[in-house]
């Protein structure tokens, strides 16, 4: 640009060496005018105001410019901006459209005098241009491992319209205005009119979320003209990871079932047991406490009381273990039960579902077979020997069973199984009571035992009776705790039981199956978790 001020030639400044540059040069003075005889004799002196060439402004504020001639005749001013004449006239106001460096440049002609003006403006954002911030931002685990769900609130009212929403996350603690650069920006959502909240899911495949990680996410709206709003909150979570639910499914003699179907329901996952019988299912994420049901009603499988499980989570659920019980039939001359062997397993173990205690179907089982039992020795005085009673039910346990429930030992202190004789309990042929753990209202049933006692009563007269009452009682050792109200099916574990060894089968097959199952089944087991229907 150009003019002559008092005789002196103003600079022309190329505008490759930048506005920054610039505004230095016309902050500190410029061009404030020009003079020109004209053909009258009269001096023309043409005026650019404001004289500052460097200049503020707010955004959505505006500021007044004008040019004036006092003695010309005629007075013709060209406005130009963003690189072409925005008005003419001798007064412009400047209205800025977004913040940044701005120019505006005055073209005038005066009489045949030409003069021209240059300002640099610098355009301010202010509190009451900014979009607002974004409310109610919030993070947490997504649907998958490794995934974050980020929502918001839409932001409210703006000086301009909002066009976006750009989400950024941290791995270093919380987001703020002034290091927002130096966070990650993951996505940029576009503004939808009439939407009211937004959430989107943020995965390890595309937004390369770090699983395990502590992680802090911003959302600032983005408005039509590039301003941000504040930064008044941060969502933030874990970022979790992903484990695998792996353990095998077998049945009450151990038999390895292929082909079962376990599945969870939340998240909605599904397998096969392979010819090992082992599954594996997931992923799950860190938080997941999954919640597995078997289907055995198919093609390859049937037969078995299907079993739902319950709460499993990462640590519980490496090396989960499935036995189903299968579908015995219960002895015909027995109508009680519904027909059910689970039912009958149900009530023998004396895991019942009751509203009143819903604790009760948890299994109590033994850590460990064979059982240690110490036996003393006597003979009463009618030639009763009440140990070698104690021996024979052992060892016909162990013989019906077909594997070692009991076992010999020589140190009370050490054994699970301590056997009593005496007539101290007149009213009792037998029982078996708990000795530990030990407690109040603590019955056999009510934990996990560790050490019981099985009496005799000594005034027991026959050697067959004795043997009789000791395999009842032993029934009741390895779980058995109910007595059965089918006597006439010949069952060991009913009141009173006697001459049981002259049956067939002096443990039923019926109590037979229900000891080993006792056994086969995991410690503390919810026997609730099985179903009698498919």
């Amino acid at each position: 640009m150009k003019s002559f001020n008092g005789g002196k030639k103003c600079l022309v400044w190329p505008i490759w060496l930048g506005i920054a540059a610039l505004c230095a040069v016309l902050v500190g003075g410029g061009c404030s005018g020009s003079t020109d005889p004209g053909d009258g004799g009269e001096t023309i002196t043409i005026s650019f105001n404001p004289v500052a060439q460097g200049q503020e402004v707010d955004l959505g504020a505006t500021l007044g410019f004008s040019v004036t001639a006092p003695k010309a005749a005629v007075l013709n001013v060209n406005w130009w901006r963003n690189g072409i004449v925005d008005r003419r006239g001798t007064e412009y106001t400047y209205v800025p459209a977004v913040p940044g460096v701005d120019t505006l440049r005055a073209q005038a002609e005066a009489d045949g005098v030409t003069d021209s003006y240059f300002w640099v403006i610098n355009v301010k954002s202010t509190g009451n241009s900014l979009p607002p911030a974004v409310p109610a931002v919030a993070a947490g685990p997504g649907p998958a491992p490794g995934d974050v769900l980020v929502s918001w609130m839409r932001a409210g009212p703006s000086a301009y319209p909002v066009v976006a929403y750009q989400v950024a996350i941290s791995y270093t603690g919380v987001i703020t205005e002034a290091n927002w650069a130096s966070a990650r920006m993951v996505r940029e959502v576009p503004n939808e009119v009439g939407r009211v909240g937004y959430e989107e899911n943020l995965t390890v495949a595309g937004e390369q979320m770090v699983p395990g990680a502590d992680a802090w996410f911003a959302v600032r709206a983005l408005d039509e003209i590039g301003q941000m709003s504040p930064v008044a909150t941060n969502g933030f979570t874990t970022i979790t990871t992903g484990w695998w639910l792996n353990g095998v499914v077998r049945d009450d003699r151990d038999a390895l079932l292929v082909g079962a179907t376990v599945r969870s329901a939340d998240p909605d996952l599904s397998t096969n047991t392979d010819v090992n019988g082992l599954f594996s299912l997931g992923p799950f994420r860190s938080i997941d406490r999954a919640v597995l049901t078997t289907a055995t009603s198919n093609a390859a499988i049937s037969g078995w009381f299907d079993f739902q499980s319950g709460e499993i989570d990462s640590v519980s659920g490496r090396d989960y273990e499935i036995v189903l019980i299968r579908r015995y039939v219960l002895d015909a001359e027995c109508d009680l039960y519904g027909g059910q062997f689970l039912n009958y397993l149900r009530v023998m173990t004396r895991t019942e579902f009751d509203v009143t205690d819903p604790a009760n179907t948890v299994l109590h089982r033994w850590d460990t077979y064979p059982l240690r039992a110490y036996v003393p020795d006597l003979v009463n005085s009618t030639g009763v020997d009440f140990g070698e009673a104690a021996r024979f039910a052992m060892a016909y346990w162990d013989s019906v069973m077909g594997e070692a429930y009991f076992a010999a030992a020589t140190d009370e202190a050490a054994a699970e199984v301590v056997f009593v004789f005496d007539d101290s309990r007149p009213n009792f042929n037998g029982q078996v009571s708990l000795l530990e753990p030990s407690g109040p209202d603590i019955n056999l049933g009510d934990v996990v035992p560790e050490k019981v006692e099985s009496y005799l009563n000594t005034t027991i007269a026959t050697q067959k009776f004795a043997r009789e009452v000791a395999l009842h009682e032993l029934g009741h050792v390895l779980g058995l705790l109910s007595h059965s109200a089918c006597r006439q099916s010949g069952y060991l574990m009913v009141a009173g039981a006697s001459g049981n060894l002259s049956n067939p089968d002096p443990i039923h097959p019926d109590e037979q199956n229900a000891a080993r199952c006792v056994r086969r089944l995991p410690r503390e087991v919810d026997m609730a978790g099985y179903s009698v229907s498919r």
